[in-house]
């Protein structure tokens, strides 16, 4: 499926997958947090391992670690766990995240190279697929900054996924940006900028501190509204947005 890198041909469900990825994510988180207590049934189960593989399958590592991420702040909320707990929880989670991001690069074209490329940088481990992970946000937002050359997007990157949704000739944004830097979308599929690079791309620093206003806002409505009565759409919505 590689949906990481799907550009034009989407397949038999076409230009629903934008539809499908969060539907198959929100299972997941679903399943989990019934395992959690202990309340999943078979059918559910079922559900959950295809959701999750289609997930895996579609070879963008963010896509089913949202859906990991979004349980896991749910299971904090629930059930607060020890420091020793979230440490090691987190570290585990940082190696699964290097680790398939080293199968990626080894069965992508060019492998040989790319591992002399990173041996020699020290980079050729799970660390190093992390580390490079990290650092290609903000790579991504400092180049774009200078193709702009003090221009502004103006909300491109912020509505033109929705707009792509509804017209396919409208780029999406993490295209944009990758065209942008003059990077072959084909090659490295999209580009996105991290998600204040994004703001300050669209509207500069007032971008960024508007942006962080109504996350703030987001998030602390979502918790209070967890907290005030735990039912399964504000427990999703929790999860999801944080």
């Amino acid at each position: 499926i590689n949906g990481s890198r799907l550009n034009g041909n989407y397949g038999a469900l076409g230009r629903f997958w934008p539809i499908v990825i969060p539907v198959m994510q929100v299972a997941t988180i679903v399943v989990m947090v019934k395992a959690l207590a202990k309340n999943v049934k078979f059918p559910w189960l079922l559900l959950g391992i295809f959701s999750l593989g289609i997930l895996l399958l579609n070879g963008g590592r963010s896509l089913f670690l949202i859906a990991l991420l979004a349980f896991a702040v749910i299971a904090m909320e629930a059930r607060p766990p020890k420091l020793l707990t979230v440490a090691a929880s987190a570290t585990a989670g940082l190696a699964l995240f290097g680790m398939l991001g080293v199968i990626r690069r080894e069965a992508s074209a060019g492998a040989q190279e790319g591992a002399i490329f990173l041996t020699e940088r020290d980079l050729d481990g799970w660390w190093g697929s992390v580390d490079l992970s990290l650092q290609t946000g903000p790579r991504v937002l400092n180049e774009a900054v200078q193709a702009l050359n003090g221009q502004f997007l103006e909300g491109q990157i912020l509505f033109n996924d929705l707009l792509n949704f509804l017209d396919p000739s409208i780029q999406r944004s993490d295209r944009l940006v990758t065209d942008l830097i003059d990077r072959d979308v084909a090659v490295v599929g999209g580009m996105p900028p991290t998600l204040w690079g994004g703001f300050y791309l669209d509207f500069g620093i007032v971008g960024v501190v508007i942006g962080a206003m109504v996350i703030a806002a987001v998030l602390t409505f979502s918790r209070l509204a967890l907290l005030s009565e735990w039912t399964w759409p504000r427990t999703i919505c929790f999860g999801y947005t944080t």
